[in-house]
């Protein structure tokens, strides 16, 4: 079996926001958590080519994106030569499975999608309880704090 661009893209878009995503999601301490936070922070915005204003959050999740539509185009391709071999009476067997592996293949690349999206607003939203939780024990005030005031 052969290195195929599927195999590429699971090994690549799935493991970095997989792993950060888990350890984000660990009840760690708060200095722990910090430090994930920040090591997120640094492999999302990392710009791979000081050129270009492009960061490796947004390419990653632009070519997740992109590979998402075109296993979509992929299925309408096999889904008709499927139908054409069906309607001539052959053996659909090789076309039904290549079929099944775009369908496939589109489901890996649409959940790399909502993995990527996941981590980068999980991302947000620790940073932003941090944040709180550092406004409370300094003894200030949030905005809901101070509208219950008036």
């Amino acid at each position: 079996m052969g290195f195929t661009f599927f195999k590429a893209f699971v090994w690549v878009m799935f493991p970095p926001p997989a792993i950060l995503a888990v350890l984000l999601l660990l009840p760690l301490p708060r200095g722990v958590t910090t430090a994930i936070v920040h090591l997120c922070d640094s492999i999302l915005f990392m710009q791979p080519h000081p050129g270009i204003g492009l960061s490796l959050f947004w390419l990653c999740f632009g070519v997740s994106c992109f590979t998402f539509f075109a296993s979509f185009n992929s299925i309408l391709e096999k889904k008709e030569v499927y139908d054409s071999v069906k309607m001539s009476g052959g053996n659909t067997s090789p076309a039904l499975i290549k079929l099944l592996a775009a369908e496939r293949n589109a489901w890996i690349s649409g959940t790399a999608c909502c993995l990527w999206l996941f981590l980068h607003r999980f991302r947000h939203l620790m940073k932003r309880t941090m944040y709180l939780e550092e406004q409370v024990e300094a003894g200030g005030t949030t905005a809901g704090d101070s509208k219950k005031k008036k």
